[in-house]
């Protein structure tokens, strides 16, 4: 059965390592916008030595006049895409929304904790019982 691919959560750092067209859900803090080509550049403080680049053509007229400033950490739902001639892989948003107030240190942890159910739910085998290794697990 094809459809729409699940999105998955993702630090910044790992996308450019993922292949193009994976469906992703990220967080960074924004480090620059360029209004002509409505690119968000993101970062992961406090590490500025890595930027995402965010094309947001497609969500733009969704987002309030101001609300992309220099500071503000945002959620990007979007595509893993390469450059055909540098092979530098960016993001195709699809949606974006503001978050607000951020603890770095907690990002990490629901993306570590979104992972563990995710593991958990391909264990499952579909009959009621739950894999390996999970024998707390059980009903």
């Amino acid at each position: 059965m094809s459809g729409i691919p699940a999105t998955t959560l993702h630090h910044l750092h790992e996308l450019p390592t993922l292949p193009a067209n994976t469906k992703i859900r990220t967080l960074g803090c924004i480090h620059s916008y360029n209004p002509t080509l409505a690119e968000l550049h993101l970062f992961h403080p406090p590490d500025l030595s890595m930027l995402v680049t965010v094309d947001i053509r497609v969500p733009l007229p969704t987002l309030a006049f101001g609300e992309l400033q220099d500071g503000e950490w945002f959620n990007v739902v979007g595509y893993v895409v390469e450059d055909r001639q540098t092979g530098r892989r960016s993001v195709q948003a699809v949606r974006v929304w503001r978050e607000g107030k951020v603890r770095p240190g907690e990002w990490e942890g629901v993306v570590r904790e979104m992972r563990e159910v995710d593991e958990g739910v391909k264990r499952w085998d579909g009959g009621g019982e739950w894999g390996m290794g999970d024998e707390g697990m059980r009903g």
